[in-house]
């Protein structure tokens, strides 16, 4: 089986508990404030990174993952041309696109002369595989191009379906990762939908490559992918997380005692977050790492961010990172050196 190594990160990382800025709320039209508590944003000038008209025709969410997008392509030092813009393709992971653009949309329908009357421009911030589209036609690629819809599990379902496009042949090579949001509507949401505090937002994305193909274009490797796992379990309780990390490990051929750091998302639930640290206890010898003190619950871009902060912060080591949804999946992604 074909090896699958990270040539280049992109992370937008939440940089403090502050009040949102006007770019960051819902948009033009809906200025609902947000409930009560502050929002981890990153420190990212938008405006001056990709111009004025990627921002102005773009939620924050395809902003953002936008802005990870090009930061990885420049970290791989991948330069897009008639070569081989057919043959790199792009997968986000993402909950619902933008929550403020669906938000914008739906109040446009009900509140212009005719349920039909709407701005045409706000239909694509509505659409689920909005950031996935934009990423592909502002960088002109043509290659496969999908869109994960997994909540918490996002990023790794992303890296998952970059994984089986690349042994599948369909793509030399996948941009993937997984965007979040923090605006108006988007923070209502997930106060009745989670209890997990402090909302957050970023974007990270990885340039996923077949290995062989990386080293004939001469690219520094950051790590390897080795294995990755989603699964739909009757309930998340100790047994299923130690079932899904040992799976993860046996398809990434990396034992649990070379794994050094284990990165995993509280989701607010205690039963769950319980069962997640007794079920990685049963399998590995580190302790968890929750990381909501330092950059919020960024939800559907979490596991990315953690697996971005994990590269960069200890290069070369064997990581798992692992993705929780109480409804009932589980999924984990193992990288190692290369």
């Amino acid at each position: 089986m074909n090896d699958i190594v990270i040539t280049g990160v992109g992370a937008l990382r939440p940089g403090g508990a502050v009040a949102v800025p006007a770019e960051g709320r819902a948009g033009g039209k809906i200025d609902w404030a947000p409930p009560a508590g502050p929002a981890c944003l990153v420190d990212f000038d938008a405006k001056a990174e990709l111009g004025r008209k990627a921002v102005r025709f773009n939620h924050r969410s395809t902003v953002l993952a936008m802005g990870a997008f090009e930061r990885a392509l420049a970290d791989a030092g991948l330069t897009v041309t008639d070569d081989n813009r057919d043959l790199i393709g792009i997968t986000v992971g993402t909950t619902l696109g933008s929550v403020a653009g669906v938000a914008e949309f739906g109040v446009d329908s009900f509140d212009r002369e005719r349920p039909y009357v709407v701005d045409a421009a706000r239909f694509p911030s509505a659409a689920l595989n909005c950031a996935a589209a934009a990423l592909a036609i502002r960088a002109g690629l043509r290659g496969v191009n999908a869109t994960v819809a997994g909540g918490p599990l996002s990023a790794v379902g992303a890296l998952r379906h970059a994984q089986v496009m690349i042994r599948a042949r369909h793509a030399q090579g996948v941009v993937a990762g997984s965007s979040e949001e923090f605006s108006a509507p988007d923070a209502w949401w997930g106060r009745t939908h989670r209890a997990t505090g402090t909302p957050g937002e970023g974007a990270a994305m990885f340039v996923l490559e077949d290995a062989e193909a990386a080293a004939a274009a001469g690219r520094r490797v950051r790590a390897r992918l080795a294995g990755t796992v989603v699964r739909a379990v009757g309930s998340v309780d100790a047994d299923s997380v130690s079932r899904v990390v040992r799976e993860a490990l046996e398809l990434s051929g990396v034992a649990a005692a070379d794994i050094a750091t284990a990165a995993v998302r509280a989701t607010g639930v205690g039963e769950v977050d319980d069962a997640q640290t007794a079920g990685l206890a049963s399998v590995l010898d580190v302790e968890p790492r929750f990381d909501e003190d330092a950059i919020g619950d960024c939800y559907s871009a979490h596991s990315a961010l953690q697996l971005a902060d994990v590269l960069e912060r200890n290069p070369g080591e064997a990581a798992l990172v692992l993705a929780a949804d109480p409804d009932g999946a589980l999924g984990a992604a193992v990288v190692t050196a290369a």
